[in-house]
């Protein structure tokens, strides 16, 4: 089982925020620290990540010793994500609603794929023919407040 560090967006692009909160999820001995990649990401908008950014987040988790690990929203950050060698994927629960292609694509790469459900509303788990699939579940609301279960 794995200690999944959630950083998503928080970082709004300043590096030092990055290293910081990758410290702290090493200080919690977390495994992987998880970004979003592919969300309201326009240059210009919320969660914009280029080419150069995704490369310095790479080097600065690198840097930490734990491994990185990017949720897939869209076609373009699944390419994005493609040049790296990633052990394992992260898929939003938009994206199994919205596309469910892109899921079975990178589902067909073999590597270990987690897959929210956040949004699913299935009788079942989607994806069973995929041995590498690996659900959770998430209360989907940003900010959470600590007391807020």
């Amino acid at each position: 089982m794995s200690f999944i560090a959630e950083i998503g967006l928080n970082h709004n692009e300043n590096f030092g925020l990055v290293h910081e909160l990758v410290r702290q999820a090493v200080n919690s001995n977390a495994d992987i620290a998880k970004f979003q990649l592919g969300w309201r990401s326009r240059k210009g908008e919320l969660n914009f990540i280029s080419p150069d950014t995704l490369r310095r987040i790479v080097g600065i988790v690198d840097h930490y010793g734990i491994e990185v690990m990017f949720s897939i929203i869209s076609e373009e950050a699944y390419k994005a994500v493609k040049r790296f060698a990633f052990q394992r994927y992260k898929i939003a629960s938009r994206t199994v609603k919205d596309n469910p292609n892109l899921v079975k694509k990178i589902l067909d790469e073999g590597k270990e794929t987690y897959i929210s459900l956040v949004f699913w509303d299935g009788d079942d788990v989607p994806f069973k023919d995929w041995d590498n699939a690996r659900y959770l579940w998430c209360k989907s609301l940003y900010p959470a407040a600590p007391w807020v279960a």
